[in-house]
Parts: C-alpha cells; sequence; structure tokens
C-alpha cells in the first residue's frame, strides 16, 4: 500500500513538473506571437517616404554647375535622358532599372549669395511592379 502511495505521489510530481514548464513556456509564446502579429503588416512592403537627400555648397556659377552635374550623370550612367531647366536651375533625370529597383535622381541649385550655390541632389527608389500571376 505504502508502494502504491508512493508511486501515485511520484507520478504527482512529475505531472507538476510538466505543468511548471509548459506554465514559463506560455508567456514566451505569447510575446512572440505578438511581436510576429505586430510586425506582420509590415513585411513584404518596402515604402520610402521621402528621397534621400544631399547637399553641397560650392563657389561657382549656376551655369558651370548645371553642366558638371550633367556630365557627372552621363558618365556615371545615373539617368537616361537628362535634361537641364536654365531657368529654374533643375536638372532632371528618367528612371534607371537595376534589379527590382527604379532610380532617379534630381538637382536643384539655390543661390546663397553673390559667389555661393547650394546643390541639392535627389534620388528617388522605387520597388518594380511585377505583373500579376508571376
Amino acid at each position: 500500500m505504502a508502494a502504491a502511495n508512493n508511486l501515485q505521489m511520484m507520478q504527482a510530481g512529475k505531472g507538476f513538473k510538466k505543468f511548471r514548464k509548459r506554465i514559463f513556456l506560455l508567456p514566451v509564446i505569447l510575446i512572440f506571437f505578438v511581436s510576429l502579429v505586430s510586425c506582420g503588416a509590415e513585411m513584404g512592403q518596402v515604402v520610402i517616404s521621402k528621397p534621400d537627400e544631399y547637399r553641397h555648397t560650392y563657389e561657382a556659377s549656376e551655369r558651370v554647375i548645371l553642366n558638371a552635374v550633367a556630365r557627372i550623370f552621363k558618365d556615371r550612367k545615373m539617368g537616361s535622358d537628362i535634361r537641364i531647366d536654365r531657368e529654374k536651375n533643375e536638372i532632371y533625370s528618367d528612371y534607371v532599372i537595376e534589379g527590382d529597383w527604379r532610380i532617379k535622381s534630381n538637382v536643384k541649385i539655390n543661390k546663397l549669395n553673390w559667389k555661393e550655390r547650394e546643390v541639392i541632389i535627389a534620388i528617388t527608389r522605387r520597388r518594380k511592379h511585377k505583373p500579376a500571376g508571376k
């Protein structure tokens, strides 16, 4: 009788240890799933809200800067069709395709004072859209 009683107590003790392990795993699993669900809406979507902008100041006229930047764009293949707008002091380029991305560059020149000009280069990246069914 005592042996059967000891056996029941040992089995009850093992059951309690298993229960403690399960209780410990429950918060870990819960935290894992909550973090997965909270990030689930962002997975697979690439959203770039604002283009990258780089600024630099030069001591040259707008004409010289526009010609130099257009030449650099053509040499480094940063745009296929580069258009210079001399009235607005801006340069526009078409999208260049690199892998799954389309990249577009724009330049704007602001006059700071009689000899300094600020050059702002904006680089826009967008993911190419794949046709449906592929």
